[in-house]
């Protein structure tokens, strides 16, 4: 399995984490996107030795646009933001046997995407699998690679969430791996989606139309205490416990 990296105005901090997680997957299968040239000096000194692509994209949205256009052959795509400090599991510690678990039961039944538990407390986790319409997010997710324009998001943020809904309606069957999570610094990691300009307003304007554009799927959760507009979401789901 491949690994994708998005990456943003993090070249000092990406080696002491994401990076040094993978310390055990061969390089050359790890594929670094870098926003624009500026990046590129940067992260040229300071990742050498894996694939260092060049996407020239001005926004989170349209990097995760270019990754999944990316790939060809059909194999797994593992995405993997830039600042996970910690990769969480209930079953095992190495990172190799789990993409290795991940990708065979994918191709098995047959799943075009797949993510792990959203929150990083290990009190919620379980050794169980989510199959049907379930969250993925987007710290950890992955894809079989494919070029099927119907599965490229629109929305400015959020975008975990729309692609969780469009892989749903276009390919089917999602699977979530709740005995997985991450350990991140999200909202707090300079860099990143911290770069984006009025937040809070994006985050309100990509909660509202996913609910239009998924009425089926998504409502605004006014029960979520936050300083970003939430969504929940109605999931289908059957779980297999290990």
């Amino acid at each position: 399995m491949k690994i994708a990296i998005p990456t943003h105005r993090r070249h000092n901090l990406i080696n002491k984490l994401t990076l040094s997680l993978l310390k055990d997957i061969d390089s050359k299968d790890i594929f670094i996107f870098i926003s624009d040239k500026q990046d590129m000096k940067l992260y040229s000194k300071e990742c050498k030795g894996y694939n260092l692509i060049l996407c020239n994209t001005n926004n989170a949205t349209d990097k995760f646009n270019y990754i999944q256009n990316y790939f060809e052959g059909g194999g797994y795509i593992c995405v993997i933001e830039d600042d996970i400090k910690k990769i969480q599991s209930l079953l095992t510690n190495d990172i190799k046997k789990l993409l290795a678990f991940i990708e065979s039961y994918c191709q098995k039944n047959l799943i075009y995407a797949f993510g792990v538990y959203p929150s990083s407390n290990k009190f919620f986790m379980s050794k169980s699998i989510e199959i049907g319409l379930t969250y993925i997010v987007a710290n950890l997710y992955g894809f079989k690679a494919n070029k099927d324009q119907r599965l490229l998001c629109r929305l400015p943020s959020k975008t975990d969430y729309e692609r969780s809904a469009l892989y749903y309606k276009m390919k089917g069957d999602i699977a979530r791996f709740n005995f997985i999570s991450c350990l991140t610094s999200n909202y707090k990691t300079k860099g990143g989606m911290q770069e984006m300009d009025n937040r809070v307003g994006a985050e309100r304007v990509a909660s509202n139309m996913l609910c239009k554009l998924f009425p089926d799927i998504y409502s605004i959760n006014n029960k979520r205490k936050s300083m970003y507009t939430e969504v929940k979401m109605k999931k289908i789901i059957r779980k297999q416990t290990l």
